[in-house]
């Protein structure tokens, strides 16, 4: 399987060749009324956060940067501004045995917000060791219209082992000239970089969660992926 970093940066060249897309106009000089400008996570120090509430640690780049709520809401929420990334994350068990898509159409449930699979481009998807499991690693763009104000990409890592489900989903977005290359760095330093230093607990054993009023059966969309 191709690692992720080939896959984007092939994507992006496919998206320039086609010239389907002008190049936006160059951004105005910044003032001290900006946001923070897009960047790489090239050369930040990384950071360990570990998380009590769902049993595991990872590890971020530009560690002391990222604004985590662990507390406020049944996920856990990450934040970096200076990259525009977000980074939610959830396990919980259920009272049969699931699949990878189950857990993701439940993941999708609780929050529309998270990609659609089925209407997104997908550049990698594929099965990979996340610590003690495997995890269905897909990394995916969106807003790359021609018309689109600014690109966006994403890397889904999800487990589903026998009742219990873990969804780690990273999303990042940028404009400008230089976007593509900005997000496509982010995307890989995620997939391939970010995502093999999370360690679950020895007594990784979410608790489970109360059952929605609607969802797709342990064998829903999405297969045994």
């Amino acid at each position: 399987m191709a690692h992720a970093r080939v896959a984007v940066v092939a994507s992006f060249v496919f998206i320039s060749a086609c010239g389907s897309a002008p190049q936006p106009p160059a951004p105005a000089a910044p003032t001290s009324t900006d946001p923070p400008q897009s960047k790489t996570f090239d050369g930040t120090p990384w950071a360990t956060f570990h998380s009590k509430r769902f049993e595991l640690s990872l590890r971020l780049p530009d560690g002391p940067a990222w604004r985590i709520d662990d507390h406020r809401s049944a996920w856990l929420r990450a934040t970096h501004e200076g990259t525009r990334s977000k980074i939610i994350l959830r396990s919980w068990r259920e009272d049969e045995n699931v699949t990878r898509g189950a857990c993701y159409a439940r993941a999708r449930g609780w929050d529309p917000s998270l990609p659609d699979l089925e209407a997104s481009r997908l550049l990698d998807d594929g099965v990979r060791p996340l610590d003690s499991q495997r995890a269905r690693v897909i990394v995916g763009l969106t807003g790359t219209a021609a018309d689109a104000p600014s690109i966006g990409g994403f890397v889904l890592a999800i487990v589903g082992e026998v009742r219990r489900c873990l969804l780690v989903a990273y999303a990042t977005e940028a404009d400008g000239p230089a976007a593509e290359g900005a997000v496509a760095d982010r995307l890989a330093v995620v997939a391939e970089r970010l995502l093999p230093t999370i360690k679950l607990d020895q007594s990784f054993a979410p608790s489970r969660e109360p059952a929605m009023p609607s969802r797709p059966g342990p064998g829903g969309a999405g297969g045994s992926r």
